[in-house]
């Protein structure tokens, strides 16, 4: 299942200093949106106003219409799950331990896991690739393998969007593609933050620029990533040609002639 997200006017705080202001964008469902920017342009804290850790300074956040501050924490829960950059400690939890978490938003009080809870983990597990492994405990796993644990965890949560803080940072080239290339077939919406303009470019629908703590364009990777806009927001001059696989702008950079 996936729905629209609609941002409005969304800035906030930390005590005077404005770390993002008067953001706005709307994401589509079933689309992926990569968030991307330099260091320190608001992305993280972008990401924590959408899942509801950081509440606004101002403006709104919708799923399909809906405020989620007005729901219930396990409402919401039920509508949006985050995949963070910090794994969790291990806790001695196996694979299908932690993607019965996912669970949590559906159970009522110490209430066992139901036939309805133990397929949708099936389901996840099988989607991540994950069926040899689900005996296996998180701290015996590749830094890809627990990223895709923790995607399971969020797909067994039945949301309507996934929220993901750069989820390539910290793997290798080949778990980076193949982490990305399941992303976009997950079904909810995705949101995402990368760093890499190149994978942005190649597995997201539409790009979201900040710097500076404000949106500098939103829309396709080729609308939005212009050699000028780039310079603005990374201080670099790019050179933009096609990936002939995808079709999707391809960028390398250099530092200006002035420096």
């Amino acid at each position: 299942m996936a729905a629209g997200l609609e941002v409005q006017g969304l800035s906030w705080h930390a005590g005077e200093k404005a770390i993002i202001s008067d953001v706005s964008f709307s994401v589509s469902p079933g689309e992926t949106l990569a968030v991307v920017g330099p260091n320190g342009a608001g992305k993280s804290t972008l990401l924590r106003c959408l899942y509801r850790y950081l509440k606004p300074s101002a403006g709104s956040i919708r799923i399909d219409g809906e405020e989620i501050w007005s729901l219930a924490a396990r409402d919401c829960a039920r509508k949006i799950a985050t995949v963070l950059q910090e794994q969790p400690a291990d806790f001695g939890l196996t694979v299908r331990d932690i993607v019965a978490l996912g669970r949590t938003p559906y159970r009522k009080g110490l209430s066992a896991i139901g036939a309805g809870d133990r397929a949708m983990m099936d389901t996840a597990i099988e989607r991540m690739n994950l069926t040899g492994l689900t005996g296996r405990h998180l701290a015996s796993l590749s830094g890809g393998e627990k990223q895709r644990v923790m995607i399971a965890r969020a797909l067994a949560q039945e949301p309507d969007v996934i929220i993901l803080d750069e989820p390539t940072n910290h793997l290798d080239i080949r778990h980076q593609l193949e982490l990305l290339t399941l992303m976009r077939g997950l079904g909810p919406t995705v949101i995402a933050s990368l760093h890499d303009l190149n994978l942005a470019s190649a597995f997201a629908d539409r790009v979201l620029l900040l710097a500076g703590g404000q949106v500098l364009g939103t829309g396709t990777p080729a609308e939005v990533l212009s050699a000028e806009r780039i310079h603005e927001a990374f201080k670099v001059q790019s050179f933009i040609d096609v990936e002939p696989a995808t079709g999707a702008p391809r960028f390398t950079f250099q530092l200006p002639n002035e420096i």
